[in-house]
């Protein structure tokens, strides 16, 4: 998709209309033209600071690929989106979701506008989880019990090497069903205690035993 502006004039209103969001302004050489204040708070440059100068080399951008690709994707679509790496003015580095569409004011005045999201906490927290997740993996494959995660929802969310053995408990992690659908063997209410080791018979959890002189004694 290609946008269409007729002036300088009209490119200035539509910076205004959104100078609260993350917009870059730049030719197809990269040059920055305009430089929003929503810009100036997630980068730290102001708008002074930041026109004229090459937009990859200021905020020293990473690519998925590289950006005469990208320049020629955004001329044969008119558009490209993706994940890049940028740098803040104090040297932080941020996980951006940029979209770039061509803005034409005509030959060779063709230019494009970039919006940028900053997706960093998110992708700290994704990082995070999948670290937890590998952590708890190679634990569970060091136990040599059968040993089942459940999450809050009540599905397994993973399984131990041992369990994993046990078709029933694979097909149940490989269809994500709720761990309702297992269910402990129950011998007069009493839950039985099973061994993944062991083909021995399940062991009863023992019941209490009251003799009559404790009742006794315990009515006094």
């Amino acid at each position: 998709m290609v946008e269409h502006a007729t002036s300088e004039t009209d490119l200035d209103r539509i910076v205004r209309m959104f100078d609260g969001a993350n917009l870059i302004v730049h030719g197809f050489d990269g040059v920055i033209q305009r430089w929003t204040s929503g810009c100036e708070q997630l980068y730290g440059w102001s708008a002074s600071e930041a026109v004229g100068n090459v937009v990859h080399d200021l905020l020293d951008t990473q690519f998925p690929a590289g950006v005469e690709e990208l320049r020629t994707e955004v001329r044969d679509k008119g558009f490209w989106t993706g994940q890049v790496g940028h740098r803040r003015k104090d040297g932080v580095r941020l996980a951006i979701v940029t979209r770039w569409t061509v803005l034409e004011l005509g030959d060779p005045d063709t230019l494009i506008i970039q919006s940028n999201n900053d997706v960093t906490l998110m992708q700290q927290v994704g990082d995070e989880l999948r670290e937890r997740q590998a952590h708890l993996q190679s634990i569970l494959a060091t136990v040599p019990d059968a040993m089942i995660v459940i999450d809050d929802k009540g599905c397994i969310a993973s399984f131990s090497t041992a369990a994993g053995t046990c078709s029933s408990t694979a097909n149940l992690a490989r269809g994500r069903l709720c761990a309702s659908s297992f269910r402990a063997p129950m011998v007069e209410g009493i839950p039985i205690r099973t061994s993944s080791r062991s083909r021995t018979p399940p062991l009863l959890a023992p019941k209490p035993s009251w003799s009559s002189k404790t009742t006794r004694e315990f009515a006094e």
